[in-house]
Parts: C-alpha cells; sequence; structure tokens
C-alpha cells in the first residue's frame, strides 16, 4: 500500500512466487484481501497490512494458475500450457483457505472460465460447465458442445 501524502510505499507483500502471465485472471481482489495461485499454492493477503491471511496447497500441477471468486468461495485451475490433458477447479473458503472441493473435468486442450455473482462457466472444446452456489453447497451442470 502507498502512502497518500508521501507517495511512500507502506508495506510490500509476495502474493505470488513468480512472475504472473495474465495478472488480471490470475489475481482477484474481495474486500480488503487479494487472492493469488501459482506453483500449487493459493494464497491470501491483506490489502491494508499486507499481511498473510492463509497459504494452501492445491496440486502439484503447473507453476501458473487461473483464479475467480464467487460468493466466500474463491476457484483455483492450472492455466492450459497448450497440451492435452485433465483439468482440474479446486474450490476453498475464502476466509479460512480450507479446500472445499475438487472437481475434475475431462481432457480438453484449452478452458475458458468466467465468472458472476453466483457462480462460475467453465467452457471447454467439448463441454460448457456451469457451477453455481447455493450457500455453502456447488452444484454443477454439464452440457456437452456440437460438432
Amino acid at each position: 500500500e502507498v502512502n497518500r501524502e508521501t507517495g511512500r510505499a507502506m508495506w510490500s507483500a509476495g502474493l505470488c512466487d513468480l512472475p504472473l502471465v495474465d495478472p488480471a485472471a490470475q489475481v482477484i481482489v474481495q474486500g480488503d484481501k487479494a487472492y493469488c495461485a501459482s506453483r500449487g499454492l493459493l494464497r491470501c493477503i491483506s490489502l491494508s497490512t499486507g499481511e498473510q491471511f492463509w497459504e494452501t496447497f492445491l496440486d502439484s500441477v503447473g507453476d501458473q494458475w487461473d483464479v475467480a471468486g464467487c460468493g466466500g468461495l474463491i476457484a483455483a485451475w492450472p492455466r492450459s500450457s497448450g497440451g492435452i490433458g485433465p483439468r482440474q477447479v479446486i474450490w476453498c473458503d475464502a476466509t479460512s483457505g480450507q479446500v472445499v472441493q475438487r472437481l475434475h473435468l475431462p481432457a480438453t486442450k484449452a478452458m475458458h472460465v468466467e465468472q458472476d455473482e453466483l457462480g462460475v462457466v467453465a467452457q471447454s472444446d467439448s463441454e460448457v460447465i456451469a457451477f453455481r452456489f447455493s450457500g455453502p453447497a456447488i452444484t454443477s451442470q454439464v452440457a456437452k458442445r456440437k460438432n
């Protein structure tokens, strides 16, 4: 954070372990907290103090991850490296970092993800998967794409 009167940095914190390839998709801000996943770790820091609230191990797959937030949950998934392979979306509690659910998706070349206040939609070359939130529950609906 920067002091508004002097322009000097008040604190500095490492949110990720490496340079991000697409920060807009790899970092989210909710209230006074920032979330980022890299090298299989999801971190939450305070935007007021730079203090790390928690760190959660997600998986050892991939260095670069995308994140999305909805309600009290944070979703994280490995970024596509261009190869075809199975994908997963890992949902964590935004307050504690505790893993709530791991969803394993079919093998796909690429996955495009969008979010809104109700949930997340993941689109692959073969499917559209909608994840919606109702209280603490996550429900999913899968639709196959027609070729």
